[in-house]
């Protein structure tokens, strides 16, 4: 699985080779019309950056939610510079956001008035991105992977157990995929993450818990009772 890519993504799911390129429609915020406009907007050529993308838009195609989820779910990753990381490379897109909403309104409203702009489209573009791009402390590999999930759903460029692969690989146990033959009392070790924990309260009052157990080959949910909860 590829991940989405602004200047490659369709709509939908697209094959590409042996793999599949993330359909722009899947990632959180993004509506058939956004995706329409963008997908039209760079028949005139791939999008160079941010203010680039932002400025080749019609006003509103795609607001401030969407744009959050595309560097989310990593849309503007193919454009990032060689010198940055990823971390750095998103955070500071994020920060950037209003900045290049604003530099879009502006272009709009020149398209308005039949206006192109003192320098031409492109160059003042990258000559914005320069100006504009903020610098801004990076996202830990723990907020990219939440990020990324929370806009695609799930963890694909990186995921929140990979600072401790050494350990998890030494430890040599066996991935939650690997258990396709369990039965109710089986006793297991998975090592892991928990996720998604709600605490609730039975119709008797006793309190307990719901959770999701991850590994990087998937989940389950779990629940705890009693005096197990209590501990």
């Amino acid at each position: 699985m590829l991940p989405p890519d602004i200047n490659e993504s369709d709509d939908g799911f697209t094959p590409v080779d042996k793999t599949v390129r993330y359909g722009l429609t899947a990632i959180k915020g993004m509506g058939s019309s956004s995706v329409a406009a963008i997908v039209e907007a760079r028949k005139d050529g791939p999008f160079t950056s941010l203010f680039d993308f932002c400025s080749r838009l019609a006003a509103g195609a795609v607001n401030r939610r969407g744009l959050e989820s595309l560097i989310a779910a990593g849309a503007f990753d193919s454009l990032m510079p060689e010198t940055s990381n990823l971390g750095s490379w998103r955070a500071g897109l994020h920060a950037s956001i209003e900045a290049a909403l604003q530099q879009g309104q502006r272009a709009a409203d020149d398209r308005m008035r039949g206006q192109t702009g003192l320098f031409g489209g492109v160059d003042t573009q990258e000559s914005g991105d320069a100006v504009s791009m903020q610098v801004v402390s990076p996202w830990s590999q723990g907020e990219i992977a939440q990020r990324e999930k929370a806009a695609i759903g799930f963890y694909l460029s990186t995921h929140p157990l990979d600072n401790y692969e050494d350990v998890l690989s030494g430890i040599k146990l066996k991935n939650i995929a690997e258990f396709d033959d369990l039965r109710s009392g089986d006793v297991v070790t998975l090592a892991g993450m928990v996720s998604g924990l709600q605490i609730r309260t039975s119709k008797k009052g006793n309190r307990f818990a719901m959770f999701r157990f991850e590994d990087r080959s998937g989940g389950i949910k779990g629940v705890v009772l009693g005096e197990n909860f209590n501990n």
